[in-house]
């Protein structure tokens, strides 16, 4: 590997947070991606949530994530990566003022803003879940990203993806959409589960039997956190999450309200991420029981990862100078 690897930066905008990694990036002689952080930062700005009712990003969320990204700058200014990309997901596919709300962002960050489509963000999840994963990479996986506004499934068969779908079962969207009360109904939390398996009825067909099944998202990250007692991020890959865990955790906080979740965790959580984390833990227990996943493994590997693998291998491959 290149003992001076090129240093690039990537920034996500999802419908719950907005996150940036920084990292080098190593290229070694049998053409295998290595990427190492050196700066991620996430930040809840909820830029979804009155997508659902509005079909705007309200002004507040915009001010919000402006904050977060002159709070990145910094780091950048600091880190000095080469190359900057960002990417954009669910909540500005669907938003009416997608294009003006880029326009302003994109000011702030002096780099064009990329929205995905499902297809496109599911493909370098993968990509991203993979990398620095050796041999693992060449058996049957499926992959789980649970976000603020829809909900990727992935599987494949090495590099070979068999399957990847988009499914409006983010955390924000369904808590916006099923869950009015604080702490929820038991009505509304059946009816979650309804939809979710409703939404997903076609999955046991499609979703081959798989030697690792890996989740991924921010509040997972924070749920993983939890349950595994560490506030050090990165302690949380390669973490497991049983089905059996994530329900006996859900009984526990079944009566406390967003605010006393956010109070209790507070040490291990992003201010903001209190009003999500039930909704998402719903969200992937459900889908575990109705695929019969008994346990899924942690990673922080995504998007962000697969973003830079993917335009290092495009700089690589244009011989353009890095």
């Amino acid at each position: 590997m290149t003992n001076n690897p090129p240093r690039f930066a990537a920034i996500d905008f999802g419908t719950n947070s907005v996150r940036l990694l920084i990292a080098d990036i190593y290229h070694s002689q049998d053409k295998t991606v290595k990427i190492v952080p050196v700066c991620t930062i996430a930040h809840v700005v909820q830029l979804g949530k009155r997508i659902h009712d509005t079909k705007l990003i309200c002004p507040e969320n915009i001010t919000k994530c402006i904050a977060a990204l002159e709070n990145f700058s910094i780091q950048i200014q600091a880190y000095q990566p080469q190359k900057m990309f960002a990417v954009a997901t669910s909540v500005f596919r669907d938003a009416l003022n997608a294009p003006e709300v880029i326009t302003t962002l994109e000011q702030y960050i002096h780099c064009p803003i990329t929205v995905v489509s499902g297809a496109e963000e599911a493909e370098l999840m993968y990509l991203g879940i993979m990398v620095n994963r050796g041999s693992l990479s060449s058996h049957t996986n499926v992959c789980i990203d649970i976000g603020g506004g829809s909900t990727e499934f992935i599987a494949a068969q090495g590099k070979h993806i068999m399957f990847n779908e988009s499914y409006p079962l983010g955390c924000l969207r369904s808590k916006n959409v099923h869950i009015h009360n604080d702490p929820p109904l038991d009505l509304e939390i059946n009816q979650l589960k309804e939809n979710i398996e409703l939404t997903i009825s076609s999955l046991r067909e499609k979703i081959p039997p798989a030697i690792h099944c890996f989740c991924f998202g921010g509040t997972l990250t924070t749920l993983a956190m939890i349950i595994h007692s560490t506030v050090n991020v990165v302690e949380t890959e390669n973490k497991i999450l049983s089905a059996d865990t994530l329900l006996s955790f859900m009984e526990s906080i079944r009566s406390l309200t967003d605010r006393e979740i956010g109070i209790r965790f507070a040490q291990y959580m992003d201010k903001g991420r209190e009003s999500v984390l039930r909704t998402g833990t719903y969200i992937l227990l459900f889908i575990m029981q109705y695929l019969n996943i008994i346990e899924v493994t942690v990673t922080n590997q995504g998007i962000l990862y697969g973003t830079l693998h993917k335009k290092f291998d495009s700089i690589q491959q244009t011989g353009n100078c890095i």
